[in-house]
């Protein structure tokens, strides 16, 4: 009862993106105060905290049922959460979770391991502190490499009879249809891997690729509706005005501004210096200012 005197979690929430036709929105829960000096004292706090008197003493339980109905507000809540062994992964796949998806890397190792949490997640004495609440479990293969095509079709049998085992009523071939593969573009990079144009003439200096974004959209269909259907969804992509070295059309009139401040200036460099160099990232107006 003594729940009902706490806040509301909404007002926690912090806006990360809004489209401004829509009701929809993205909202962003932090795990705690980590700025600056306040991570000193956060962190203290994490590594001190008493889950055992949490639970027997302040009612726990009680309170992580309030916040699971508290996160209720959004059509669908994803948390980020270790899946081995520890307390808030264990509160997080156990009492919070509807659906826990857990990403496996393509090696014996990893998989037996994610089986062993998956069998933890099922037991009876799970269900019975759940009071029977439905949990639904998706095994995703990951960082899959065509590459090796010999060692990817061991391991693909090996998940296969993996699932065959401890989900017996999923199926192997449908989880590994959600499959996310190995890009080592992104190993070297952290960016959105959405929103990737499939257009030859885009990619051919890049090392992106597509296939991330499609992978990502088929688990999203997935998760949402249990469709394989990739959605496809726009992306707004920011107006560039300059158009390289083709020449201004009367159709460009809009994005014609002149260069006038931009040669002025230029010139002023080459005749004290002798010397410039333009650099900038591509769209910025290197080409057409030339």
């Amino acid at each position: 009862m003594f729940l009902k005197g706490l806040p509301e979690l909404k007002d926690t929430y912090l806006s990360v993106h809004k489209k401004s036709n829509t009701k929809k929105n993205l909202w962003l829960l932090t795990a705690g105060k980590r700025d600056g000096e306040n991570f000193t004292t956060y962190s203290r706090a994490v590594q001190e905290f008493n889950w055992t008197e949490f639970y027997s003493l302040f009612n726990g339980e009680s309170y992580f049922e309030w916040f699971r109905e508290q996160l209720n507000l959004a059509d669908v809540t994803l948390i980020d959460s270790r899946t081995g062994v520890s307390e808030m992964s264990g509160v997080s796949t156990r009492h919070l979770a509807n659906v826990i998806v857990i990403v496996t890397a393509p090696n014996p190792q990893n998989l037996l391991g994610a089986a062993g949490m998956v069998k933890s997640f099922i037991n009876d004495d799970v269900k019975k502190v759940r009071n029977n609440r439905a949990l639904d479990i998706v095994m995703v293969p990951s960082r899959i490499d065509d590459n090796e095509s010999l060692l990817k079709n061991k391991f693909q049998a090996q998940f296969y009879r993996v699932i065959d085992e401890i989900l017996p009523h999923a199926s192997g071939k449908i989880f590994w249809e959600l499959g996310i593969p190995y890009i080592p573009y992104y190993n070297y990079v952290e960016e959105l891997a959405v929103g990737i144009s499939e257009r030859p003439e885009e990619l051919e200096n890049t090392g992106k690729s597509p296939k991330l974004d499609k992978a990502y959209r088929k688990l999203s269909s997935y998760l949402i509706d249990g469709t394989f259907e990739s959605r496809t969804v726009s992306i707004e992509q920011p107006l560039q005005p300059y158009i390289g070295l083709r020449s201004f059309e009367l159709e460009d009139a809009p994005l014609f501004f002149g260069r006038a401040h931009e040669i002025s200036r230029m010139l002023e460099i080459l005749v004290s210096k002798n010397f410039l160099i333009i650099s900038g990232p591509p769209g910025s107006g290197k080409s057409s200012t030339l």
